[in-house]
């Protein structure tokens, strides 16, 4: 949260209504947002409609490839 108490950030795990995201999947930090509010980035802008908020991904766990979490969209 922001001094203000504004949250900054959410952990987005359903994928909104009217999106264009292409992917089911979501799993996303989204929206994320300034101190004074103004939004950093976007969700499944037309120019990257598979583009959703800030995600992490792991390739290898336990030393296993478990996913192709790029290719999955």
């Amino acid at each position: 949260r922001a001094p203000s108490g504004r949250a900054v950030f959410q952990y987005m795990t359903v994928k909104p209504e009217g999106t264009k995201l292409t992917a089911n999947s979501t799993c996303c930090f989204y929206p994320v947002l300034t101190p004074r509010g103004t939004r950093v980035i976007d969700f499944a802008p037309d120019d990257h409609p598979h583009h959703r908020g800030i995600f992490l991904a792991w390739h290898n766990i336990q030393g296993e490839p478990g996913g192709d979490f790029w290719g999955w969209g």
